[in-house]
């Protein structure tokens, strides 16, 4: 039998770190900055009758999408968002 790779405590560490911060930085963003990222992440804000979706509909999506994204994205979203 091979060897048990270790769980890396400082990846799962820096890992929530970065979703805190996105959670963080995502509640002081104004609503047309916002509408600004769900673009930049390519979710329709309108439905398709040409209606605006529910805000909490785009959030769980925004949400979803940064969540299956890897550590070296999500620091460019957040790097985005924070205009540094």
């Amino acid at each position: 039998m091979g060897k048990k790779k270790k769980k890396n405590k400082f990846y799962n560490y820096r890992a929530k770190k970065l979703d805190d911060n996105f959670a963080e930085n995502l509640s002081k963003l104004e609503s047309i900055e916002f509408l600004g990222l769900c673009h930049f992440c390519k979710i329709d804000i309108f439905d398709e009758d040409g209606e605006p979706r529910d805000f909490y509909d785009l959030l769980d999506e925004l949400i979803g999408i940064f969540g299956a994204l890897d550590n070296k994205n999500k620091k460019k979203i957040i790097k985005l968002m924070t205009g540094k």
